[in-house]
C-alpha cells in the first residue's frame, strides 16, 4: 500500500466521518456518496490484494458509468440543497466523469496522466466537503442576509 493510498483512506474517513457527525443532510448526502463511491471503486483492488495478486482495477467502461452515476448523485445533492460547496463538488465530479470519457475514447492517453488528473479532482472533492463540513460545524452558510435580518432589532426613527 502506497502513501498515496494511505492518506487518501485517512482524508476519506476524517473528512466523511465529520460530515457524518457534525453535518447538515447535505454534507451527510455527500459524504455517503464519496464512502459508496470509493468503496465500489476500490473493491477489485482489495479482493486482489486479499488473494494475493497484483491490483485490478475496472474497465473504462465501468469506471465511466460509476463517475456517471456519482456524477448524477452529486447533481441531485447540489440542485436540491442550498449550500454553494455542493455545485462545486458536482463540478469536480462532472470534470473527473469527462476524464473518464477520454479515457474511454482516446486510448493515447497515458495511464499516469489518467490517475493524476482524477486522483487531484478527488482531493479537490474531499477539500469541498471539507470546507462545507467547516461551514456547518460554524454555523455558516445557510441564513442569507435580507430585510428582515439586516433591520431586526433597530429602532425606527422618522426623519
Amino acid at each position: 500500500m502506497s502513501l498515496l493510498e494511505i492518506a487518501m483512506y485517512a482524508a476519506l474517513l476524517l473528512v466523511c466521518g465529520a460530515a457524518l457527525l457534525r453535518g447538515r443532510r447535505p454534507e451527510r448526502l455527500v459524504a455517503g456518496v464519496m464512502l459508496v463511491t470509493f468503496a465500489v471503486n476500490f473493491t477489485p483492488a482489495w479482493h486482489a490484494l486479499l488473494a494475493g495478486k497484483p491490483p485490478v482495477f475496472y474497465s473504462p467502461e465501468t469506471t465511466l458509468v460509476i463517475d456517471i452515476l456519482q456524477l448524477t448523485a452529486l447533481l441531485a445533492v447540489a440542485l436540491g440543497h442550498r449550500p454553494a460547496w455542493t455545485l462545486f463538488a458536482a463540478a469536480f465530479q462532472l470534470l473527473a466523469m469527462l476524464i473518464s470519457f477520454v479515457r474511454l475514447t482516446d486510448r493515447g492517453l497515458s495511464a499516469l496522466a489518467y490517475l493524476t488528473a482524477q486522483n487531484a479532482l478527488w482531493w479537490l472533492t474531499m477539500a469541498t466537503l471539507a470546507f462545507g463540513v467547516w461551514q456547518a460545524m460554524s454555523g455558516r452558510g445557510l441564513a442569507a442576509p435580507g430585510p428582515s435580518r439586516l433591520g431586526a432589532g433597530a429602532p425606527r426613527t422618522r426623519a
